[in-house]
């Protein structure tokens, strides 16, 4: 029989420990598994069916016309400092005035109602995203995964983007606190209700959300328009609205279940999923008599099962190398299997590398706070409350703590994570995270004094 995968889904609306899916359901060719129940009640748990958001976000988008070329963001008429650019935002956002941005203004005022109707929809526990709307963007996915470009491509997204320009939004060169924790709370509001849903998380969109918040956070510290009220407000809006990710155990049993339906689907033409077209032409063929479907889900259960306990370990640089290999392996074995599963390994990851970006903005954060509160920054991460030094100080990617480093005068510090080598170069910065290159390190923050803008120049050595 086919080893279980077992894995545990991390928490969403709490820190508390998260329930536990015992295993994906092996597939049934005589009485299929109905891999949809099984994902909705992932998704819904312990919440009730009134708390989903998917009628919310269907009427959001109903309000608008659909746009043939993919295009949200010119769909919903969203204009500003993040969406009025194709590729993507910076690590720092600047305030903008109805004065300067006359055309970014009237696109405000516009979209008022669309953002309003995000904000409440992004408040509810959960949203079956994959459920409701998989089916558009099946032609867009990796073999089984449903994930897609996390910036241009879906509505979610562009509601996200459209919320952080709404928040860089001023009238009197201040940022507007109300409208800033709005986005806050939304966008970190929709992560966690994407994060529910396996054939969602933890994706492009979920890590490309996370990214444009987590950004938009740094850069209210590193452009200094915040005062001391505003800063401590800004923590502990985090506290509430953030949470961990989902582990990378998650993608790989919905990867697995999406691969199960497929296969079932060759026995019973019927498809509970909405399987991407590689899926689909396997179970055409499967149904043809030209591949063993059974034989395909053992080899399946098996090399999910064999990745979930490699990726299990404490992070190693050799992980994502190793889970490649494996997936070429089953190449050499199983050609049908091979096609199905999607390029899994660098999500392993990325996800290493959006949840030391989400400790080190609550790291930072904190140390905002505590230099207000005391005049100087901390001479060690230790300094900080004890709670956060245990929850967020760590670097994911060698078990240690962040490589901090004090100037001299006091006056600046760099806060680094040793990035995908594991290895301490000193917060030498890689904006690709040492993935491509080795000897670097990422620099979340390097050298900006009280209340200016980030130095460009790294800290001073010890």
């Amino acid at each position: 029989m086919p080893s279980t995968l077992v894995l545990f889904i991390t928490a969403i609306l709490c820190l508390e420990a998260p329930p536990t899916v015992r295993g994906v359901p092996e597939p049934n060719f005589e009485k299929p598994v109905d891999y949809a129940a099984w994902a909705r009640t992932v998704i819904q748990r312990d919440a009730k069916d009134t708390d989903d958001a998917s009628g919310d976000y269907d009427a959001i988008i109903r309000s608008i016309e659909k746009p043939a070329d993919k295009n949200w963001i010119k769909a919903f008429g969203f204009k500003g400092p993040t969406t009025d650019y194709e590729l993507g935002i910076s690590e720092r956002i600047e305030l903008w005035s109805p004065e300067k941005h006359a055309e970014w203004e009237a696109a405000h005022q516009r979209t008022r109602a669309a953002r309003e109707a995000f904000y409440a929809a992004a408040s509810k526990p959960y949203w079956a995203l994959s459920l409701t709307r998989g089916h558009t963007a099946a032609e867009d996915c990796e073999p089984t995964l449903l994930d897609i470009d996390p910036l241009i491509s879906q509505p979610e997204m562009v509601l996200a983007r459209g919320a952080i320009d709404a928040a860089w939004r001023s009238d009197d060169g201040k940022l507007n606190i109300e409208d800033f924790m709005k986005m806050v709370r939304a966008n970190l509001g929709l992560a966690r209700q994407l994060e529910r849903d396996p054939f969602v998380s933890p994706g492009q969109q979920t890590l490309g959300l996370r990214a444009l918040t987590y950004y938009s956070v740094l850069s209210t510290l590193r452009m200094g328009v915040l005062d001391p009220a505003g800063r401590e407000r800004l923590r502990d809006e985090l506290a509430k609205a953030d949470a961990p990710l989902p582990s990378f155990e998650v993608l790989l049993a919905a990867e697995l279940a999406a691969i199960n339906d497929a296969l079932q689907s060759a026995a019973n033409k019927e498809s509970k999923l909405p399987c991407a077209p590689r899926a689909k032409a396997l179970a055409q063929s499967a149904r043809a008599g030209k591949v063993d479907a059974a034989k395909i889900a053992r080899a399946a259960a098996k090399f999910f099962d064999d990745c979930s306990k490699r990726s299990s370990r404490p992070y190693d640089p050799g992980c994502a190398p190793e889970i490649e290999q494996m997936r070429q392996e089953i190449k050499k074995s199983d050609s049908e299997l091979f096609r199905l599963i999607s390029t899994t390994a660098k999500y392993h990851n990325y996800i290493v590398r959006m949840e030391a970006q989400r400790r080190a903005v609550r790291c930072l954060t904190e140390m905002h706070v505590y230099r207000d509160q005391n005049g100087r920054w901390p001479k060690a991460l230790t300094d900080l409350p004890s709670e956060i030094v245990k929850q967020f100080a760590t670097d994911p990617f060698s078990g240690k703590p962040f490589g901090y480093v004090l100037a001299a005068d006091g006056a600046a510090f760099t806060l680094y994570s040793v990035a995908q080598d594991g290895v301490d170069n000193g917060g030498k910065h890689d904006p690709r995270w040492s993935d491509v290159k080795l000897g670097n390190d990422y620099v979340f923050w390097s050298g900006a004094a009280q209340d200016e803008k980030v130095a460009t120049q790294p800290a001073p050595a010890k």
